[in-house]
């Protein structure tokens, strides 16, 4: 839940400072936590 609410932080500051850095690491971060999510949810679903 943390990598979450690190991924909304970052994309928010760098949506706020309009930096593209801090903006790219929040949708890689979001992504990455969304990439898991899915994983886990298909490996609990496939029984």
């Amino acid at each position: 839940m943390a990598v979450v609410t690190a991924g909304v932080t970052a994309l928010a500051v760098g949506i706020t400072f309009n930096d593209a850095l801090m903006r790219t690491l929040g949708a890689v971060l979001l992504a990455l936590q969304v990439g898991a999510l899915a994983a886990w949810w298909l490996r609990v679903h496939r029984r």
